[in-house]
């Protein structure tokens, strides 16, 4: 019976609010001067949905520069569960790709595939953990040699708040992360609010190495894909 309630719960906290109208911030751009469109300078990510714009993108999520309007960064999902980022509206210059290396799987590898293509972590989802939390992210996130790479932290709130501002349908901070590189240094925070007809999302880089920030960067697009949030 517990078990049922729990995840009732957590059904019903989980938001439909799949769609693309995003605006990136002028800190972050893509230098497309580089044949291989490196992400330069990635600072701050913001998102929002509607119910209208969901309609119409189901399985991928477009940002755009918040100055010039202009599409810069892409996020897509195949029938086959990979996540995709890419540079270009027509989707031919990819930058991360995650692969589920198994059909029944929590886990993803994921591939930075600018030049030589390389493995430069794996992302696996707890949902058992996840369902206990009732909803908060928990995900483990390891290097290609199997150590630990990035953790991806609650930051602050309790679970009573998180179920309230889920149920109440305010504006408020209702999930909010932290990630942390293996040395305990802050590579990224995330949160979300989410109302009557809208989500927003925040992604605000804080450090790392360019794989660091390329991984948390896939970690992102896997929750938003997964409609997780």
């Amino acid at each position: 019976m517990l078990h049922q309630i729990i995840l009732s719960v957590f059904l019903f906290q989980k938001q439909i609010c799949f769609g693309t109208n995003a605006v990136c911030d002028r800190i972050f751009f893509v230098d497309f001067n580089n044949k291989n469109k490196m992400i330069k300078d990635l600072k701050h990510l913001h998102y929002e949905v509607n119910w209208f714009t969901a309609l119409f993108s189901v399985m991928s999520k477009e940002i755009v520069d918040g100055e010039t309007k202009q599409p810069v960064l892409f996020f897509k999902m195949t029938w086959g569960s990979k996540f995709q980022i890419f540079t270009d509206k027509s989707k031919t210059q990819m930058l991360i790709e995650c692969r589920k290396p198994t059909a029944i799987s929590y886990d993803w590898d994921v591939f930075d595939v600018q030049g030589q293509e390389k493995k430069i972590a794996t992302i696996t989802m707890n949902l058992v953990k996840s369902m206990i939390k009732f909803g908060a992210e928990s995900w483990n996130i390891k290097g290609p040699d199997g150590g630990a790479l990035l953790t991806l932290d609650t930051d602050g709130g309790s679970t009573a708040k998180r179920i309230f501002d889920n149920m109440s349908g305010l504006y408020n901070p209702t999930h909010k992360y932290v990630v942390k590189g293996a040395d305990g240094a802050d590579v990224a925070t995330f949160s979300s609010k989410h109302g009557l007809f809208k989500g927003v999302y925040d992604f605000v880089f804080a450090g790392g190495t360019e794989d660091q920030k390329k991984v948390a960067l896939a970690l992102f697009a896997a929750i938003l894909l997964m409609m997780k949030k």
